[in-house]
Order: C-alpha cells, then sequence, then structure tokens
C-alpha cells in the first residue's frame, strides 16, 4: 500500500494514519486510514486508479471512503483464491 501512504504523506496533511491489514479464509484486506482533509469532489489519478486496477486484476476492489470526522479509509480487498 505504498501509493496510499504516499497519497496521505503528500495530500492529505494528516497528523496520524493507521493501517490494518486482515486476512481470513476468503481475503485479504488492506486499510490506510488518517485523520487528514479528507476527500476532494474530483479525486482522480494515476496513483489511485494504478491501485484500483490492481485490485480489479485479481477480482478485487478499492474502495475511498470518508472517514469521521475527518480524513480517509482507503481499503483494499482481493480474493485468496482465484
Amino acid at each position: 500500500m505504498d501509493e496510499a501512504l504516499s497519497n496521505v504523506a503528500r495530500h492529505a496533511l494528516a497528523t496520524s494514519v493507521q493501517l490494518e491489514v486482515i486476512v481470513d479464509a476468503e481475503a485479504i484486506t488492506l486499510a490506510v486510514a488518517d485523520d487528514g482533509i479528507g476527500l476532494t469532489e474530483n479525486v482522480v489519478g494515476s496513483g489511485l486508479s494504478n491501485v484500483r486496477l490492481r485490485a480489479k486484476q485479481r477480482r478485487g476492489s478499492m474502495d475511498l471512503i470518508a472517514h469521521a470526522p475527518c480524513g480517509t479509509v482507503l481499503r483494499w480487498q482481493v480474493p485468496i483464491r482465484p
């Protein structure tokens, strides 16, 4: 999740970041949560597009979620088995 951490460092103006890795029988889930300025209306960018593409190539997903009271959560999940 180097792209997610890089985005936090470059864009979020965050004072903290939390990483979570969950592995169960079905999937691997990675979450990066920050306390930064949150999502802007036009969140595009080649880095996030690449993260989303890598998830889709593995039949997974990538979501950007507003993190209360401020910040963003990037959640990346792929199944264990193809």
